[in-house]
């Protein structure tokens, strides 16, 4: 039940826990199934109920850049201003994030632009040349976890940038050394935590597992009480990862895992601390009618939702279980032994296990239709 779910939920042997106090910013991953600029008059009000205080735009090829990048079904420049507009409206800071040394791929895929790329084999990273424009960046920390004080201090990195530490497992601090925590705590007067509602299991994940994500906020909160006095928490950015890289397939799309996102903002948000009634808020605010951590955990979604994007949310969520029913159909004798490649190439096959093989099919077909509909 969902008392099992919430491991570690023993609210007498947890300290009283406080809302987030710094920045709370949605992470919105547009390379793959953007959504429509009519979506975002929805979505950003929604996320504002559940306390965010902005948003990160990773835009990728949807911007209108003045130069041959942008995807066929880019936003244009019109585009760009309703959506900021939507943004203002609900008191939603904007954040743009241009991928660069990591994962420049959407630029860098492409023949006329190969000759920038740092090695000429990989598309991931450019090579940099150019001042910097006199904007403070957040940069995913990565390759700064390993340098000492006076490397850091050489390039003078604590007066040019802020880090932004990521980590998307269930218990960051075994994974971040206090050695590195020392080091930032004196190079840098602010960080910037990452922490990731949707899009960091599996690069192929189609449903969303709240309690994976519940566990990974969890643990950056403990984090942060823990460092509070030494470091300056900036914000936390939620991420929201849309495919791995720009080769990837998609990932847990952005409406199936609304209500992940309504739980871990409301965690961040509010002094509420046990995922049993974080779950009934955002029960609420999802306006579901069903626990959507039960739910989620057991890909059981008997039920109906009303947010931005619950339409999709229902339908993803029931594909699980028709490709289940239809790879037990392709583990039966009759169909592997008389339906195979094989016989379909050569039209070649018995009647009657053809029958057997395929008496349920028709009824999953019709399954699939009705979804994609």
């Amino acid at each position: 039940n969902l008392k099992n779910l919430a491991y570690n939920e023993s609210p007498e042997k947890e300290k009283a826990k406080s809302a987030f106090s710094g920045h709370r910013i949605v992470h919105l991953d547009l390379k793959g199934a953007p959504p429509k600029v009519s979506y975002y008059k929805e979505f950003f009000p929604f996320i504002k109920t559940l306390g965010a205080t902005g948003v990160l735009m990773e835009y990728e090829d949807m911007f209108p850049y003045s130069i041959d990048v942008s995807a066929h079904n880019a936003y244009t420049a019109g585009d760009i201003k309703e959506i900021l507009r939507y943004a203002n409206e609900s008191s939603l800071e904007v954040i743009p994030l241009i991928q660069t040394f990591g994962h420049l791929e959407f630029v860098l895929k492409l023949d006329k632009f190969k000759h920038l790329r740092e090695v000429f084999k990989y598309p991931q990273a450019i090579c940099p040349s150019n001042n910097e424009p006199g904007v403070t960046p957040l940069i995913w920390d990565d390759n700064l976890r390993t340098l000492t004080v006076s490397e850091l201090d050489e390039w003078r990195l604590g007066k040019l940038i802020e880090p932004v530490v990521w980590k998307y497992t269930a218990d960051v601090e075994m994974e971040l050394s206090p050695q590195m925590w020392s080091t930032y705590s004196v190079v840098f007067p602010a960080i910037w935590i990452a922490s990731s509602f949707k899009g960091a299991r599996n690069p192929d994940a189609v449903t969303n597992q709240i309690n994976f994500y519940y566990e990974n906020h969890k643990s950056w909160m403990k984090l942060v009480a823990k460092y509070s006095d030494k470091i300056t928490f900036r914000g936390v950015i939620t991420t929201g990862w849309q495919r791995f890289d720009h080769f990837s397939v998609l990932c847990e799309l952005l409406p199936v895992s609304i209500p992940s996102l309504a739980v871990n903002l409301l965690y961040l948000s509010t002094e509420l601390q046990n995922l049993i009634d974080i779950s009934i808020e955002a029960q609420g605010a999802c306006k579901c009618d069903f626990n959507l951590v039960q739910a989620s955990h057991t890909d059981n979604h008997e039920g109906h939702c009303s947010f931005p994007g619950s339409k999709v949310f229902d339908a993803v969520n029931k594909l699980p279980h028709l490709l289940y029913a239809l790879q037990r159909v392709k583990d039966k004798s009759s169909y592997r032994g008389w339906f195979s490649p094989y016989n379909l190439k050569h039209s070649f096959s018995s009647p009657v296990y053809v029958e057997a093989a395929t008496n349920n099919l028709l009824v999953l077909e019709a399954k699939l239709i009705n979804l994609e509909n």
